[in-house]
């Protein structure tokens, strides 16, 4: 079957949802019967830690070398550990 555009999220993963087989009416299966015996890994909610970035050039794109946070975007440059944006430096907080 042939879908255009964006498919809806996939059938939902959480406990709950796995203990009552809830039932996804776009897949047409409920989250047990479409997951299975799959392993599945959940990673809990936590705040970012704070870091004092230093940026670097990497294939494209701008990442932080101690957090990976990363920036894409035309005109973003990393310079010294810092971001420039069209020659002005970005300030993170």
């Amino acid at each position: 079957m042939a879908h255009k555009g964006i498919l809806p999220p996939m059938p939902a993963s959480d406990q709950d949802s796995l203990d009552k087989n809830r039932f996804d009416g776009f897949y047409k299966i409920g989250s047990r019967d479409f997951w299975g015996e799959n392993e599945i890994n959940r990673i809990p909610d936590s705040p970012m830690k704070k870091c004092q970035h230093e940026f670097i050039n990497i294939k494209g794109e701008i990442r932080c070398s101690k957090c990976n946070f990363g920036l894409l975007g035309s005109g973003l440059v990393a310079i010294d550990g810092q971001v420039y944006a069209q020659g002005k430096p970005i300030k993170f907080a």
